[in-house]
């Protein structure tokens, strides 16, 4: 009766563990070579990350200079209105810490800067673009945030008519039961200015969602979110100073 037993529980084990391998089979991957329809696809992806209206974008940096490593991390929504919100974190070198948060609309730009994780801001400020000096534009705000620096690099590197030359471009398909969940394309690439690098993109359900670059001393990261903005934001100079008092 007990080697009875014991023939039934072996036999119980081998089939959970050839389950449990059949279960792991589901996931595969596919590698390729990247071909000029894969290309044009992921022009197609980039145009669509460029122009989406309500978006939620995470950018990590980090740059190795001479005196250490600087770290910036980056939160920038963008509103179904046209307003704009981020966040920005930089560690500098020698370990200070520097937090600016930013409001924009085509009207209105507002600015604080927390220095070493103070309360109380060091500056704040809010202001119509016409007040300020330099002749500020939202189209400049939006420039000067970066969160686009990696999309707009990618854009330039596939583009057809580019002076960028792309040495490798190869992809991986992720399917789980057959169906395919994510794709990661890799493309490393050089210029006639002698920079060099390499970005990998993962795309999901036709759309981008993380990008990954390496080029010299720098390594960033961008994760996208999209419909994160599809309310609508608009902040006063009397909420903004609430929230934000100036010194």
């Amino acid at each position: 009766m007990r080697k009875a037993l014991y023939v039934l529980l072996t036999a119980a084990l081998v089939v959970s563990f050839a389950f449990i391998l059949v279960a792991c089979d589901k996931d595969t991957t596919e590698t390729f070579e990247m071909t000029s329809d894969d290309i044009a696809q992921l022009r197609t992806m980039v145009s669509s990350t460029r122009n989406s209206t309500s978006f939620t974008a995470e950018v990590n940096t980090e740059t190795e200079t001479s005196g250490g490593t600087v770290r910036t991390t980056k939160t920038v929504t963008i509103y179904s209105n046209g307003a704009l919100q981020a966040e920005i974190t930089t560690t500098a070198a020698d370990g200070s810490v520097t937090r600016e948060v930013i409001y924009a609309n085509s009207s209105n730009y507002a600015h604080a800067v927390y220095e070493n994780g103070a309360s109380a801001p060091s500056e704040s400020t809010f202001d119509a673009y016409s007040q300020l000096d330099g002749n500020l534009t939202y189209s400049a705000v939006l420039s000067q945030i970066g969160h686009a620096e990696t999309i707009t690099l990618l854009d330039n590197v596939i583009s057809a008519s580019s002076s960028y030359i792309i040495s490798e471009q190869t992809g991986t398909r992720y399917l789980s039961d057959g169906n395919l969940t994510r794709t990661v394309y890799s493309l490393s690439y050089d210029n006639e200015r002698g920079s060099t690098g390499t970005i990998s993109v993962t795309a999901a359900n036709d759309a981008i969602t993380q990008l990954e670059l390496n080029s010299g001393d720098t390594h960033t990261t961008v994760a996208y979110s999209y419909g994160t903005g599809e309310e609508r934001l608009t902040i006063n100079r009397a909420d903004w100073f609430a929230e934000h008092p100036a010194p």
